[in-house]
């Protein structure tokens, strides 16, 4: 969590050299999969004959939110 803080304070602060809007999108994909990973864990979101698994959700929000990442340390890499 301290890294996070650390990483949006320096995205916020350097509004020039960065792009919070994709760190900020990254980290709402990474907690919109938590969420659904531990409603599944739980068993409120499991149906095992669902085609829609929380679980799966979670691998695929989560590759997601890599993508966004690496095109926000990527942008912050071109534009110093």
């Amino acid at each position: 969590m301290v890294g996070v803080g650390l990483e949006l304070r320096l995205a916020l602060t350097r509004r020039a050299a960065t792009r919070p809007r994709l760190l900020l999108g990254a980290l709402a994909l990474m907690a919109t999969a938590f969420a659904l990973w531990a409603l599944d864990e739980t068993l409120v979101l499991c149906d095992p004959s669902s085609v829609l698994q929380g679980h799966a959700a979670w691998h695929v929000l989560g590759a997601a939110a890599l993508v966004v990442l690496s095109r926000y340390y990527t942008g912050e890499a071109t534009r110093s």
